[in-house]
């Protein structure tokens, strides 16, 4: 694998799917968390999203021909559609796991088979990602990935000085 396809796997790689433990905190602060674990990935789906279509976007800056551009186009819309209905498909068991846990006494066979549903659901996220930079990959050169990585990168650089402009004079 050169060093490009390990750059770009980087640059998507998933965010930690690590939840609170339950023992430790009030359940209001669980739900919190939880909210905003399902608001992580769905920031990471969008940043993912918006860097596939990205390279949709700019295919002509890229070098792509109007083959590879429509090829692409199909890969980040059914990336799109896909990562949206299993977001929805996680957040539906994510809830039903939460009401699980906050009865007064847990049946531990109901909570393990629902985390496992949970975590199956995780897993087809992560494979749906992998199976589109493997799609891409297979229409993008080590050249054209250089260029995409700086230009989100210079992007991140934008939008980190935009949000924090003290420390980015």
């Amino acid at each position: 694998m050169t060093r490009s396809v390990v750059l770009f796997s980087l640059l998507f790689a998933p965010l930690s799917l690590a939840s609170a433990n339950p023992g430790e905190r009030g359940s209001e602060t669980r739900s919190q968390e939880h909210r905003g674990h399902h608001k992580k990935m769905d920031k990471k789906h969008h940043v993912e999203q918006k860097v596939f279509e990205m390279i949709a976007q700019h295919g002509d800056e890229l070098g792509l021909d109007d083959a590879a551009q429509k090829a692409i186009r199909e890969i980040v819309d059914d990336h799109r559609y896909r990562g949206d209905e299993l977001l929805n498909e996680l957040e539906i068991a994510s809830e039903d796991l939460k009401s699980l846990m906050e009865k007064d006494a847990p049946d531990l066979d109901s909570v393990l088979v629902q985390a496992d549903v949970v975590m199956t659901i995780k897993g087809e996220l992560f494979k749906q990602h992998l199976t589109t930079l493997v799609a891409l990959r297979e229409h993008i050169s080590d050249e054209q990935i250089r260029k995409i990585k700086a230009r989100v990168m210079r992007r991140m650089k934008q939008q980190k000085a935009q949000e924090h402009p003290h420390k980015h004079p």
